[in-house]
Formats: structure tokens, sequence, C-alpha cells
């Protein structure tokens, strides 16, 4: 987060004058035995396997769950300016990979809303997330150690806020890789898949047109990952003979196929959320924690080393 943004954020809590005490709310209201849960997406193998993990907890433990889609900027402010009602309607809240301006972030800090962050960083609630720079360079690393030089990537939804930044991390582990193989990074080699199956397919065809093609990609999910073998196969290239790719998630899909890929254990980190949004309730008063979950390189038959000029 920016220098300064604490200090900004916070003060627009304070001057919104609302400022309640947890265990009177609770007095006052009583427990909802509901927790929220609020996602960019639902349509997506991720925001679904983060569903099951949440539901997973809150079953166990007798609460509801609700689901809040907050898809783009009026979504967000609409949802920040909402929030004093959420915390009556929820016992407390997931944020999933939500980015927020500091004035959306002031809002939601001034209502008092106990909430946990998944898969994103803050200072003003509890995160857990994973180190999505060293994914982009256990993947990246893996296509170079195969003896791959040209090796594209395809980027999910990039956004400034700093608090948002898994497609930013990837990339950077895929710029520490190269440059720590010597190599300069290819700009004309990047594309953006717009987090789609559809949207990869596209940008592979674009990339596979290039004067000096690739002869691997990085996709920053499963998904984007299948659209480039997708269009990879319809260039008449064999995968991995003639072309590497890797993936990032572990989509139950990507063992069928061959893909290698970035394990996350999303239904773990989902779980661990609502663990912690639950913890949380008991004890509002503990300080704001942190964690990073470990990723892994699985490697499937979709990677190997080169059998044509690169």
């Amino acid at each position: 987060m920016a220098p300064g943004t604490r200090e900004r954020v916070l003060g627009i809590a304070d001057e919104m004058s609302y400022r309640p005490d947890p265990h009177a709310s609770r007095l006052a209201r009583g427990r909802t035995q509901t927790i929220g849960i609020a996602v960019p997406r639902i349509n997506t193998w991720y925001y679904a396997q983060v569903l099951a993990g949440v539901q997973s907890v809150l079953e166990a433990n007798d609460y509801d769950l609700l689901v809040v889609t907050v898809g783009d900027e009026s979504h967000r402010n609409a949802f920040a300016a909402s929030a004093v009602t959420q915390s009556k309607r929820v016992d407390g809240m997931i944020l999933a990979d939500l980015f927020f301006s500091e004035d959306q972030l002031g809002k939601i800090v001034a209502s008092g809303l106990q909430a946990v962050c998944l898969g994103m960083a803050s200072q003003f609630f509890d995160s857990i997330t994973i180190d999505n720079v060293a994914g982009g360079e256990l993947a990246t690393r893996h296509l170079l150690n195969l003896g791959h030089r040209r090796i594209a990537m395809i980027t999910g939804v990039e956004v400034s806020a700093g608090n948002f930044t898994a497609s930013a991390d990837r990339r950077n582990g895929y710029r520490n890789a190269m440059e720590t193989a010597g190599l300069k990074v290819d700009l004309a080699l990047i594309a953006d898949g717009g987090d789609t199956i559809e949207g990869a397919e596209h940008s592979m065809v674009r990339l596979l047109a290039e004067t000096d093609p690739p002869t691997a990609v990085f996709a920053h999910s499963d998904e984007m990952a299948m659209g480039a073998m997708r269009a990879v196969r319809g260039h008449t290239l064999r995968i991995p003979q003639d072309f590497s790719v890797v993936g990032f998630d572990d989509h139950q899909l990507s063992e069928v196929l061959g893909l290698t890929t970035i394990h996350q254990d999303v239904l773990a980190m989902a779980a661990a959320a609502a663990k912690r949004v639950l913890e949380r309730l008991e004890d509002p008063d503990q300080p704001v924690s942190s964690s990073d979950s470990p990723v892994q390189l699985i490697k499937r038959s979709s990677t190997s080393g080169l059998s044509r000029s690169s």
C-alpha cells in the first residue's frame, strides 16, 4: 500500500463520525448466524472453489452464507456506501479479490464491519494470500530450465490499487526469472487474456503471429492456459513437442489435460478465511494478521524441452 494511504483511509473513516463498538452492536442486534462473501464474479472455477471452501466451514459451525457480487466500480461504490447496512445483515464478511479506493476503504472501515480479505493484502483487515511473485518465478524458471528463451505470458486482470496485485505480482515473478537468466523481457510477448478461455485463445493467436514467435507461454490461470492450448493446436503445433504451456491454479481439469501448473490450494485458503472471520467475531480486538499460503509447481505433459529451434 502506498505511503500515506493508511492515514488517508483512517481520516475518511474519522470524517464519517461513525465508530461503532463491535461488542455493543452485537448485543443490540444479536447474531444473524450469517457470514457474507463479496466476490467480483462467480462464473469461474476459482470463485466456485472459494465459495465451496467457505461454505464447508460455515456449515460445520451452523452459519449461513450470503453471496454478494461486486463486479465493477459502480458496484464497489454501492458496496462501500452500504457497508453499515451490510454490517447489520451479516456477522462478518469475506472480501475476495476486491480492490477498493481509499474513499471506499474508509467507508468500510468506518462501518465497523468485521472483515477478512482473501487473495489480497490489507492493513485494515486480516488477509490470506499466496506468494504470487514466487508462483510467477516458478512457472517461468521451469520453462527456462527446459531451454525455452522466447517465453510469452498471458496476464489476467491488472489493477493499480495497491491491495489487489495478483496478476501484477505474477508478472513480476516472470520478469525476475527472465532477468536472472540474463534475458530481456520482450513486451511484444506479453498479452492480456481477460481472465477467460476465449480471451487467452485470441491473445495466443496474436502471439503466434509474431515475426519471432514464442516457444512457450505462462498463463496466469489454468482457464487461460486452456485457451492458449486450443490456439496452439489450431496453429498445427504439437504440445509439448513444439510448444510448452504452464498455467496457474491447478484446476481439476488440468490433470485431465496434462497441464503443467502452479498449484494453489484455493479450498484450504477459503476455509482459512472463513475460520478467521469466525475467530474475529469471538475476539474483535485481536491484532490484524496476514498469512501466505504456499505454491507448488506441478509438472505434467504440457511442457518439455525444445524440439525445434527457438
